[in-house]
């Protein structure tokens, strides 16, 4: 990374609802997340202090519950939605 520059982390912290979700999938043997890594925010701070990075800004844009069933709207068929299995 070059001096002054910035780096931007997209993460599911490790105390949150989703990443106790997601490592349930992974502990299932979920191909996408049984080899997954979630951290908490102070593990990261950690990590990032100890390799000379400082946090700017922290915020947060996951607001759906994820145990609700996920939907999505069929583009094909107007007014048609379908239950995704995820």
């Amino acid at each position: 990374m070059a001096k002054d520059g910035k780096l931007i982390l997209g993460l599911i912290l490790k105390e949150s609802p989703w990443a106790q979700f997601y490592m349930k999938k992974g502990e299932a043997g979920n191909v996408f997340y049984k080899n997954a890594a979630f951290h908490s925010f102070n593990e990261l701070k950690v990590m990032l202090m100890k390799s000379g990075l400082t946090i700017i800004d922290v915020c947060s844009t996951i607001f759906k519950n994820q145990l609700k069933s996920h939907y999505a709207l069929n583009p094909q068929e107007e007014d048609t939605i379908e239950k995704l299995d995820l």
